[in-house]
């Protein structure tokens, strides 16, 4: 794993946290090793710190990313329904 990663929160059940990575893999970690609050959809960075006797590993909020993935979405959305005026469809 890189030394700094990006995981999305794919969900939260009975205690333990599925993170996805950007190639669509996914693992299992307990959530209490994810930020307090932690939700399905949120954008994590994973960082490792380490030394020769000592290693640390932190997953923390990146809101940023969060918000530039969303509205991503939101323009692939909107060039999607460009071509579509509505009503009914006729066959």
């Amino acid at each position: 794993m890189p030394a700094d990663a990006l995981f999305v929160v794919d969900g939260l059940e009975a205690g333990i946290a599925r993170l996805a990575d950007a190639s669509g893999r996914s693992f299992e970690v307990p959530a209490t090793w994810l930020p307090p609050g932690s939700r399905a959809g949120e954008v994590l960075r994973f960082a490792a710190f380490g030394s020769p006797d000592r290693s640390l590993v932190q997953l923390a909020r990146d809101e940023q990313e969060r918000r530039r993935r969303l509205d991503r979405a939101r323009e692939i959305l909107d060039r999607l329904r460009g071509g579509d005026e509505g009503g009914d469809v006729e066959l």
